[in-house]
C-alpha cells in the first residue's frame, strides 16, 4: 500500500471509531471493541498464567523486545502489551499493532511481517496519532452530536487558531533571535534524528531546533515514528 492508501485507512479507523484525539484508554477500548483481549506481561518475571499462556502460544522470542504484540488464532484474539513500558510509549507500541490489524497483516497463528508491513503499520500508527485538523474536528462533532452549532463553531475556531510554538533564544546581552529549519523540526543532544515537536520519543527531553546548517551536515535523518518530512 501506497502512502496515500495509508492515509485513507488511518482516516477510515477515525471516523469508523469516533476518535478526535486518540489516548491509551481509547485505543484500548477500540481493542476490545475488535474483539481483543489485552494480556499485559513483563519484560523480566510474568505470572504464571501468563507465562503459559505465553509458552502455549510460542511466542517468547517475538515478545522479548519489550512492547507489544497482536495475536489471532482461529477464535483467539490477543493483544499483549509490556506492563513496563511508559504510558506515551505504551500508546505508540499499541498504534503500531492496530497498523497491523486495521490494514489487514494479521494472519492466524502468524505474527511474522514484512519490512513492507512494518512500514505501513508505523505509517498508520503516526496518522492516527497525529490527526489533521479536519480530521479532528469531524470526529470532534461526531462524538458530540448534542451540542449546539455555536458550540461546535467556538470549537473549531480555537482549534484552527492555535499557534505553532517558536522557539525564541533570549540573552540580557544579545538580541532575541530564531535559528530554523522547515517547519522547526528538533533534535536530541545525542540522538541522530530529527522530530516534529510533539514526537513521542522527544517528549519531556532536552531538545534543540534543528538548524539548516547542522541537517545539511549529512548527520541527521528524519524519524522514523513522527515522519517530520510528510
Amino acid at each position: 500500500m501506497n502512502n496515500t492508501v495509508i492515509r485513507q485507512k488511518a482516516s477510515d479507523f477515525l471516523k469508523k471509531f469516533s476518535v478526535s484525539q486518540l489516548s491509551l484508554d481509547s485505543l484500548l477500548k477500540v481493542f476490545q471493541n475488535q474483539g481483543f483481549d489485552i494480556i499485559e506481561y513483563s519484560s523480566s518475571k510474568n505470572s504464571e498464567s501468563v507465562s503459559k499462556l505465553i509458552s502455549a502460544l510460542d511466542i517468547e522470542k517475538y515478545l522479548s523486545d519489550g512492547k507489544a504484540l497482536a495475536y489471532k488464532s482461529d477464535d483467539i484474539k490477543l493483544i499483549f502489551i509490556c506492563e513496563d513500558l511508559t504510558a506515551d510509549e505504551k500508546l505508540y507500541a499499541l498504534a503500531h499493532e492496530e497498523g497491523h490489524v486495521f490494514c489487514g497483516h494479521l494472519r492466524d497463528g502468524n505474527v511474522l511481517y514484512s519490512v513492507e508491513e512494518e512500514r505501513e503499520a508505523n505509517e498508520f500508527a503516526h496518522y492516527i496519532l497525529h490527526p489533521t485538523v479536519f480530521q479532528r474536528a469531524k470526529s470532534f462533532i461526531k462524538e458530540n452530536k448534542k451540542l449546539s452549532i455555536a458550540t461546535i463553531c467556538l470549537a473549531l475556531v480555537i482549534i484552527v487558531m492555535i499557534p505553532c510554538s517558536i522557539h525564541i533564544f533570549t540573552s540580557k546581552d544579545k538580541p532575541v533571535y530564531s535559528e530554523t529549519y522547515n517547519g522547526n523540526y528538533y533534535i536530541t543532544q545525542s540522538g541522530t534524528k530529527y522530530h516534529r515537536e510533539d514526537c513521542t520519543y522527544i517528549k519531556g527531553r532536552k531538545t534543540q531546533v534543528l538548524t539548516e546548517k547542522k541537517l545539511k551536515s549529512g548527520h541527521y535523518e528524519p524519524c522514523k515514528v513522527c515522519l517530520p518530512n510528510e
